[in-house]
């Protein structure tokens, strides 16, 4: 069974000005869907903040991880977006955690 660690990860800037953490995207990891023995939906929102935002989801068997979705665009918009993205290839009946990750030139 698939339980999903409901996280929320936020893009960082290393010394970015004050003004520019406005911008930043801001993300909502979401609940898993469609939930098989070896596949899963991995949902979430993700807000640009009017910047080009792309997003991927983060998953392992711990908090380390260990494996990434490939990236997609989130848009440019001024309001949060629902993605998602399709897991295969995993173990029946081991926990795994997730989070998704959103980035920016911010």
């Amino acid at each position: 069974m698939f339980r999903g660690a409901m996280l929320i990860a936020v893009a960082v800037a290393l010394l970015a000005p004050a003004t520019a953490s406005a911008t930043k995207p801001a993300v909502t990891t979401g609940a898993a869907a469609s939930i098989a023995q070896t596949t899963v939906t991995l949902n979430g929102k993700v807000d640009a903040n009017r910047k080009p935002t792309t997003y991927f989801f983060q998953i392992g068997a711990t908090r380390l991880y260990g494996a990434t979705t490939a990236a997609a665009s989130a848009g440019s918009g001024a309001n949060p977006v629902n993605v998602s993205a399709a897991v295969g290839g995993l173990a029946p009946a081991t926990l795994y955690h997730y989070r998704l990750v959103a980035q920016n030139e911010d």
